[in-house]
């Protein structure tokens, strides 16, 4: 029988005599009499004469159940059974729960840890904390729910503070309560603004900045900035931590130029208001743009390409660009020059009709609303009339012989056939790719950075159509005047480093082999498929002469070998072109 229960636990007791036969002696317990579990008594088997007395303490049971139990004996032979005897556990009661931690995460932030120390028979339905700043604290306080066997993280809490606090758990029984426990905040630091130099400085724009020290606490941060000490202007401002201080920053807009402005940095927290000192930045004035003369390229008798770059407007719109020369230094235009119209900060100019053998002098120029600035100046000597030739469209090229046979010693630039017609521009890649008709383009469609310098890139139908894409008296090489002129190089292994111009301007390194002392001057300007592939590293050039179905003859020089290689080529393939004289 049951001796002592609660409404979960009961100590049962029972007694066994084996009359001298040996048997292992069990409690057999559950809520029904199917007896659910079973509990070894004796350790082995046991035997003797005498009664012996039991009792057994059970366990985690439910509150206000029915539990039956009975003893087993088992001999070698057979079971023994006493009579069945049962009991009713207590009603559950409310749980029991203490607080075991209070952890201080920060001034206003702390974390209470509690533990269920006794469920009181019941499921535990919701556990927490409770606390105020008066004492026994209960759920007409402030509250928060949390897990019964974790933290819960107390917010916002205010310095120099005691606060009562309590654990809460709740079962079906009802409400409970831990003992009180308490704790007082320490005081509050006031904040900590240090104002720093500003950066960014335009005509019309700043960024203010400044370092803060709120001590953990939630802040404000602004800037209170203007003409004067007083401030007249104040915006807020987001913090960033960058691993060892919080700074702050906030870009002002529509300043005047060539103004001083006063400014600091405030930070607000519970702990009071901090200021940085003051500080001053002053606008920047409106400038002319700065221009640099990059370069020039194709230096003929009578022209020249010249590449510049606008370096800075200095917030205002360019409206004009362009190259300026003369025969004195530190030409302007007030003497001979061009207007480029390209908006981008590169541009690459033509000036023409120049004198042979004379030294000029170049320089870049652009104009915004506060005036003009030059570039740096370049000395040119244009060379000897020699022979040129001039395309349809006026460009002239250079001319050089070899075995006495007259070469362009550039690429072609043309646009139009001989004739007059008009060859077709085709930029886009799949177009390209499928074009069955004459086509040019520039390589990755950039005329002022590919196309002036390098020359054009043609399909095979356009190097060979009978309109002839060369001037008049000129024409496409043959493939077999190709090779008289490897032959006359030194033959294929060797002739295309004395073909490719010298240096690392137009080719990649190494440039195998290039000495130019033929004058060809070939330069890496790539080449064209369903995509732009291969400037600096090679130059690829059509011959007239046409292969099997779809292909034709063309002739290669690659950054990596003094060879020139003979191809065969898709007919859409886009290549440079050098004309021959007939």
């Amino acid at each position: 029988s049951p001796i002592v229960f609660t409404n979960t636990s009961a100590k049962i007791t029972g007694s066994y005599n084996t009359n001298g036969i040996p048997s292992d002696i069990y409690f057999e317990f559950g809520e029904t009499n199917l007896f659910e579990k079973t509990f070894a008594v004796t350790s082995g088997k046991t035997g003797g004469t005498q009664t012996v007395q039991l009792e057994y303490e059970v366990n985690e049971l439910k509150a206000e159940t029915y539990y039956f139990f009975r003893l087993k004996a088992v001999t070698d032979s057979r079971t023994y059974y006493s009579n069945v005897s049962s009991f009713l556990t207590d009603r559950p009661t409310a749980p029991e729960i203490s607080i075991t931690r209070i952890f201080e995460v920060h001034p206003t932030i702390y974390d209470i840890s509690s533990k269920i120390t006794n469920d009181g028979g019941a499921a535990v339905i919701s556990c927490g904390l409770c606390w105020n700043t008066t004492g026994n604290p209960d759920l007409s306080s402030t509250y928060l729910y949390g897990t019964c066997s974790g933290d819960v993280r107390m917010n916002s809490l205010l310095p120099e503070t005691t606060y009562y606090i309590r654990a809460f758990a709740q079962n079906k029984a009802g409400l409970a309560y831990s003992i009180e426990h308490s704790f007082t905040t320490p005081k509050t630091p006031k904040p900590e603004a240090t104002t720093l130099a500003a950066t960014d400085i335009s005509q019309t724009s700043a960024t203010l900045n400044g370092a803060i020290n709120a001590f953990g606490y939630t802040e404000k941060t602004s800037f209170e900035w203007g003409l004067s000490t007083n401030y007249e202007n104040t915006i807020n401002a987001n913090w960033i931590y960058d691993g060892t201080a919080r700074n702050s920053k906030i870009q002002l807009t529509d300043l005047y130029p060539e103004t001083v402005y006063n400014y600091r940095v405030k930070v607000e927290t519970v702990g009071g208001i901090a200021y940085g000192e003051n500080m001053q930045f002053e606008t920047t004035s409106f400038k002319v743009p700065e221009v640099t003369t990059a370069g020039t390229n194709y230096i003929t008798p009578v022209s020249a390409i010249v590449n510049s770059i606008i370096k800075q407007d200095y917030g205002l719109n360019i409206t004009e660009r362009g190259v300026c020369w003369s025969t004195h230094e530190m030409p302007t235009k007030d003497d001979f020059y061009t207007t480029d119209i390209n908006t981008v900060a590169s541009f690459i100019c033509n000036i023409s009709e120049l004198n042979p053998n004379t030294t000029y002098y170049i320089r870049a120029w652009a104009r915004n609303l506060k005036g003009i600035g030059y570039g740096n100046q370049l000395v040119v000597e244009t060379p000897s009339a020699g022979e040129t030739v001039t395309d349809i469209d006026n460009n002239t090229y250079n001319v050089v012989k070899i075995d006495n046979r007259y070469w362009m010693k550039e690429n072609l630039r043309t646009t139009r056939f001989n004739n007059g017609t008009e060859i077709s521009y085709v930029n886009d890649n799949e177009t390209w790719y499928n074009f069955q008709g004459s086509a040019y383009c520039w390589y990755d469609n950039n005329l002022y950075g590919s196309g002036f310098i390098y020359g054009n890139l043609y399909n095979y139908y356009a190097a060979s159509d009978y309109q002839n894409i060369c001037p008049t008296g000129w024409h496409v090489p043959t493939e077999s005047e190709v090779q008289i002129l490897a032959s006359y190089l030194g033959g294929t292994a060797v002739a295309g480093g004395k073909m490719k111009k010298t240096g690392y301007d137009f080719w990649s390194s190494p440039n195998e082999g290039a000495t130019d002392v033929s004058g060809f001057s070939a330069i890496a300007g790539g080449t064209r498929n369903s995509s732009f592939d291969g400037k600096l590293l090679y130059s690829f050039f059509w011959t007239k002469s046409d292969s099997e179905f779809n292909k034709a003859i063309g002739f290669y020089l690659h950054y990596s070998s003094e060879s020139i290689q003979i191809t065969q080529d898709t007919r859409t393939t886009g290549k440079s072109i050098r004309c021959i004289k007939d």
